[in-house]
């Protein structure tokens, strides 16, 4: 599984304007494909040629993508989950894909769908209209993380849990952790 996952100030300004949750959803959309495209590229599975098993490029991929737009929490969240099926098409037969490659297509993937995101024409003016600025990563600069923690319990309930394991760490041994 792989995720388009955008920056928290996104989701926040999505909930502001339709025009903006519009071209928000369509630009996810848009990074999901270039991520299954770059995804693609790393696929390989394995086949017995001339008695030697060898890696080969695959001709088709199967994905499904779903989206939500709010985290389990409840708070703004527009993200959407591309599952990739296992077997991968080649030479009109499906095999299964090889593991390693996939685990290695995770850092372009996540390369890849950044910059579409934040590159993305219809995101990009649609941002512009409302006089709002795009942050490298696509989120809006004007909502800061102040804002950002207000729509997030998760984060607050991270920060509280690592405070208190840290806490405990000194306790027990009377240093802070290195």
């Amino acid at each position: 599984e792989f995720g388009v996952n955008v920056p928290k100030s996104a989701s926040i300004a999505a909930m502001l304007a339709p025009d903006l949750a519009e071209a928000l959803a369509t630009a996810q959309e848009r990074s999901a494909v270039a991520g299954v495209q770059a995804v693609r590229r790393h696929a390989r599975v394995r086949v017995t040629l001339e008695g030697r098993q060898q890696l080969v490029g695959v001709d088709g991929l199967e994905v499904a993508v779903f989206g939500h737009d709010g985290s389990r929490e409840g708070d703004p969240h527009l993200h959407l989950h591309v599952q990739v099926s296992a077997k991968a098409l080649v030479d009109g037969q499906w095999r299964g894909l090889a593991g390693r490659q996939m685990v290695a297509a995770l850092g372009d993937w996540q390369a890849t769908v950044t910059a579409s995101l934040a590159t993305d024409p219809a995101w990009n003016a649609a941002v512009a209209r409302h006089g709002l600025t795009l942050t490298v990563e696509g989120g809006i600069a004007e909502i800061g993380p102040e804002l950002e923690a207000l729509f997030s319990r998760r984060h607050a309930a991270i920060e509280i849990e690592r405070d208190t394991l840290l806490a405990d760490f000194h306790r027990v041994e009377g240093v802070a952790p290195s």
